[in-house]
């Protein structure tokens, strides 16, 4: 499974969703899995590594036997068979749109994750990244499922993805994350999943739906 996490903004969960996810999948102890790290920041390859990049392109082995790559550059991503032997790979994208659409051509995921938070602006220019998606599958003429992750917020989007022409045939919105802002930022500052604190719900459950439930 290939799996892209990309938006247009910055902090509105976007590593957050993305190192979770990659916990999910590395929770069995089976599965071979790569993140990609392709933003500037390396939040998410520190996070597994506890350690900066010293160069692009280098794998590190990081928690639970997940390979961690920085890539910031985005090289590579048409190699197809330079990452065959992962059963899983997680894409972190920076917040540029473009970007995220370089590697949704090269990559061909099989899920695309778009996080959106509180804030107005995490949803003012869905419609227009929702757009471009659609325009990519065109061109690509791959099955993705394009997942809506609501990190927190309760945004009423029925309005807003009824009114659009042009969105990806597999659209599903209706996926949520628990506003979990202090357990969160301890979770990116200690290194350690947010189900590694004491909660009252079964935050693990609700990421794995995240990727399993359609």
């Amino acid at each position: 499974m290939k799996i892209v996490i990309a938006q247009h903004k910055g902090g509105v969960g976007k590593t957050t969703l993305a190192v979770h996810i990659t916990g999910v999948l590395a929770d069995n102890g089976l599965d071979k899995i790569l993140l990609m790290d392709c933003d500037s920041q390396s939040d998410s390859f520190r996070f597994f590594t506890k350690q900066i990049p010293s160069k692009s392109m280098e794998i590190k082995e990081g928690m639970d036997g997940v390979d961690v790559l920085w890539n910031y550059k985005r090289e590579k991503l048409s190699n197809k068979n330079r990452f065959s032997e992962y059963d899983h790979i997680v894409v972190d994208i920076d917040t540029r749109v473009q970007n995220a659409l370089q590697v949704i051509t090269e990559i061909e995921p099989d899920i695309i994750l778009i996080p959106i938070d509180k804030q107005y602006l995490s949803v003012e220019h869905l419609p227009e990244v929702l757009s471009l998606i659609a325009r990519k599958e065109g061109i690509i003429n791959y099955p993705t499922e394009v997942k809506i992750v609501q990190m927190g917020s309760t945004h009423n989007l029925s309005n807003l993805l009824s009114s659009l022409k042009n969105k990806p045939k597999y659209l599903n919105p209706n996926f949520s994350i628990p506003y979990l802002e202090i357990e969160f930022n301890n979770s990116l500052r200690d290194g350690r999943y947010v189900w590694g604190y004491s909660l009252d719900i079964d935050i693990k459950n609700i990421f794995k739906g995240v990727i399993y439930n359609g």
